[in-house]
């Protein structure tokens, strides 16, 4: 742990379409430890990079962190922490183009 008591970060960004589909998901961390707000500023910097890489554009952005973008809560944001949790378990990035086990309950539930 860092001096100031913070974990390495895990990020988890999922990618729905205009009606809340499920269309991709990416699970990753950084071996770096660093505060709650500069963690969410990277996995928004991180979520950004990837979106840029794949071309998306009109993208709206949701989060939990009030201090990078609009805060809003929701469900979708346990999503996010679900995957992040799951990077724990992963030794690279992981891209899941169907929806993974560690979120397809609430995808789901969110459908009901």
């Amino acid at each position: 742990m860092s001096q100031g008591g913070e974990p390495p970060r895990q990020e988890g960004i999922c990618i729905r379409d205009f009606a809340d589909i499920f269309v991709l998901a990416k699970a990753l961390s950084y071996s770096c430890y660093v505060s709650t707000d500069v963690g969410e500023t990277l996995g928004l910097h991180s979520a950004l990079q990837w979106f840029d890489d794949m071309h998306f554009d009109n993208v709206d952005f949701e989060t939990d962190s009030k201090l990078t973008v609009e805060f809003v809560r929701r469900q979708a944001n346990g999503i996010a922490h679900a995957l992040a949790r799951d990077t724990l378990l992963l030794t690279s990035p992981a891209v899941y183009y169907d929806i993974p086990d560690c979120i397809e309950t609430l995808i789901i539930n969110e459908m009901l």
